[in-house]
């Protein structure tokens, strides 16, 4: 009931009324993205994509740029769109990352390890398994990343993973595979 000693503002009420079907008929009358051009300058002739969207809805809407993004000829390009779609999770995201498991850039596959445990979890433990055998890996960045990677899935089979790297020869691998098996439960 509505008091007569305090009588709402309506002024107050119309004005944020008034904003806020404003701020909607320009947001729905805008185009959906922004474009600056380069005109001189390492910005010249570029094509920079940044790809947002609403985790909550695993923005499937975002797929198709992704996919292309896993495509693109730049690894940072490529490195995003991994993390994008570790991110995202689910089934379609999961396939587009094993479809990246042949991939050459280091730092592309650092990134789609912990991608894939993120997206795949158990799903992602054979490729997982294969990186941290790589003995062809001579810094043994690779091999850690994906230790660390098992880490983050919980479950026997990424137990039984981790423990068959605790007699390799490189040490820190071992540490790594002490502190994943910690968290992954073992």
């Amino acid at each position: 009931m509505l008091s007569t000693k305090n009588p709402p503002n309506l002024s107050a009420f119309a004005t944020v009324v008034a904003l806020a079907l404003g701020f909607a008929a320009i947001s729905s009358a805008a185009e959906p993205w922004l474009e600056y051009k380069g005109k001189k300058g390492p910005g010249r002739g570029k094509h920079i994509v940044l790809v947002s969207g609403d985790e909550e809805y695993r923005s499937e809407e975002a797929l198709p740029m992704l996919e292309k993004s896993l495509r693109d000829r730049n690894g940072r390009a490529r490195a995003s769109a991994v993390a994008s779609l570790g991110k995202m999770g689910g089934e379609k995201a999961l396939r587009l990352l094993l479809g990246m498991t042949k991939e050459k850039d280091r730092n592309v596959r650092l990134e789609l390890m912990s991608a894939l445990a993120r997206a795949g979890g158990e799903k992602a433990l054979p490729y997982l398994e294969r990186e941290m055998a790589d003995k062809t890996d001579k810094s043994g960045q690779i091999r850690r990343a994906a230790v660390a990677a098992l880490g983050t899935v919980k479950g026997e089979k990424t137990v039984a993973a981790l423990e068959k790297v605790l007699g390799d020869k490189d040490k820190n691998l071992r540490l790594a595979a002490l502190a994943a098996l910690g968290s992954a439960g073992g």
